[in-house]
């Protein structure tokens, strides 16, 4: 759920041409639905259709999420 961006090359990342900016009207709308109900919830699983995983509130109960410190 990072961005990332990868500049391969020098010329690719420096590169002068014209880009043109979509106005608002013409992008899509992006709609996030957060999930609040524990049961059947695995952060990995990924839908079929969009390929997108589930996102949770950080601090929703039951749906918490820890990293274990070496």
């Amino acid at each position: 759920m990072t961005p990332v961006i990868l500049l391969s090359d020098g010329y690719l990342a420096n590169g002068s041409e014209p880009w043109r900016i979509p106005t608002l009207a013409e992008l899509p709308e992006l709609r996030v639905r957060f999930r609040t109900e524990p049961q059947g919830f695995f952060p990995y699983l990924r839908d079929e259709t969009t390929l997108s995983r589930p996102w949770v509130v950080p601090g929703t109960p039951d749906l918490e999420h820890r990293n274990r410190w070496p």
